[in-house]
């Protein structure tokens, strides 16, 4: 019954494993969306700007507000993200538990290092140098951009 039991949890763990590699991709999938819609939105303001349909200081106030929105989403993607990852070591660490009971475990815990091999970690990073780039990029072209009217 106990090794029943043990295998049973074992099944379970690496289901959930699967789970979270899933969500990570669903999570990445929102993010792009969103951040698609960000930029089709900005792309409306400059052209409304350019057809003199709004002014301005509306136009500016837009773009910052899309800015805002696009670091809200980036904030609780990365958050989902990071989550999952605790969720996985969680996993992990009861994975390698119910192996050691049955010998010596096929695969050592992660170590300090590890998350240099996780794609999770490139995925966090990519979206933070987006979101690091869209502020440069919105400081440096588009406020001016839109104030001048005109395109390079």
């Amino acid at each position: 019954m106990n090794n029943e039991f043990t295998l049973e949890r074992f099944r379970y763990i690496l289901d959930q494993k699967k789970n979270i590699n899933n969500n990570t991709f669903k999570i990445v999938a929102f993010y792009q969306a969103f951040a698609l819609a960000i930029g089709g939105a900005q792309f409306s303001i400059f052209r409304y700007v350019f057809d003199k349909s709004i002014n301005l200081q509306i136009a500016q106030s837009a773009s910052f507000a899309l800015f805002i929105i696009s670091c809200l989403i980036s904030f609780f993607s990365v958050l989902l993200i990071i989550c999952g990852i605790a969720s996985w070591i969680n996993y992990r660490e009861e994975e390698h538990e119910i192996d050691s009971k049955f010998g010596k475990s096929m695969r050592d815990l992660p170590g300090k290092w590890s998350w240099l091999k996780w794609y999770e970690s490139y995925i966090v990073i990519a979206i933070l140098f987006s979101q690091v780039a869209y502020g440069f990029g919105l400081r440096l072209f588009i406020i001016p951009t839109l104030s001048s009217r005109t395109f390079f």
